[in-house]
C-alpha cells in the first residue's frame, strides 16, 4: 500500500476495542518471504560484520564513531556445545559421530 497521510486516531476507542495501529518499513509478511527466496535462490547473503559476544564493547565503539560496516552481528559461542553437536571434540578430531 506504501506509506499513507497521517492518521488520527481515538486512542481509547482502539484500547477499548483491543485494536491496534501498525506499520512496517520492509513490507508484508508475503513480500518479505519473497524477499528471503529470491535471495536463496540467487545465493545472496547480508554484509555484516561479526564480533563474539565478549567483544560487545569494540562492537559498540565501532558504531559510536560510525565505523560499521553494513551491520554488526554479536555472536554467542559455546565452543564445547557446537563440537557435541558437529561431532568434534574440543580438540577438533572427529568422534565420529554422523
Amino acid at each position: 500500500m506504501g506509506a499513507t497521510p497521517p492518521v488520527k486516531a481515538d486512542v481509547f476507542a482502539l484500547i477499548a476495542s483491543e485494536r491496534s495501529i501498525g506499520g512496517s518499513p520492509t513490507g508484508s509478511p508475503i513480500t518479505i518471504r519473497m524477499m528471503l527466496e529470491f535471495c536463496n535462490r540467487h545465493k545472496m547473503s547480508p554484509l555484516v560484520e561479526e564480533f563474539p559476544l565478549s567483544s560487545v564493547n569494540e562492537a559498540m565503539d565501532r558504531l559510536k564513531l560510525g565505523e560499521a560496516r553494513y551491520r554488526i552481528v554479536l555472536k554467542n559461542y559455546f565452543p564445547s556445545y557446537w563440537h557435541t553437536l558437529s561431532g568434534r571434540s574440543s580438540s577438533g578430531k572427529d568422534k565420529g559421530i554422523s
